[in-house]
């Protein structure tokens, strides 16, 4: 192998690695809010726990992919890298396409949630033992800003 090849395979080794790392904290990040979650009471949702748990096993598997396929010539891995990052670059294409056509009504729906959440949160429907009122909080002591949450609660 000439020096441009080794080169090439030395930049999708170390790249690949990154993800395969990377991959690898977000899914246990996501495993650990999952775990976080299942314990806290109120109107804690999994859905994002979920998705950062998905979203980060599947760059786990996708570094893993083109890490070890590069690293060992595996055409099998290699080959079946590359057609995972080119569904998912199709999908993103397909996502971004959607989110511009539909922008006004991306907008509107979560402008209309957040609205939905500080109504609930100022008509009392939420205690401050709530998970996400004890979250803002907390947000809130770290960020110096006050207890505004409290006036909406008071």
């Amino acid at each position: 192998m000439d020096c441009g090849g080794k080169f090439l395979k030395f930049l999708v080794f170390f790249f690949n690695a990154i993800v395969f790392i990377g991959g690898g904290v977000m899914g246990g990040y996501g495993i650990y809010l999952l775990v976080e979650a299942k314990q806290a009471a109120g109107s804690v949702s999994i859905v994002l726990p979920a998705f950062i748990t998905t979203f980060g096993l599947l760059l786990f598997t996708i570094g893993f992919l083109g890490c070890f396929g590069a690293c060992y010539n595996n055409t099998c891995m290699l080959k079946t890298f590359a057609a995972i990052v080119g569904f998912l670059l199709i999908c993103e294409v397909i996502c971004a396409i959607i989110l511009l056509v539909y922008r006004h009504d991306f907008v509107d729906l979560v402008g209309n949630e957040l609205k939905k959440t500080i109504s609930s949160i100022e008509s009392g429907q939420l205690d401050s033992k709530d998970a996400l009122v004890e979250n803002l909080y907390k947000m809130q002591e770290e960020v110096s800003c006050g207890n505004y949450l409290k006036d909406f609660l008071a």
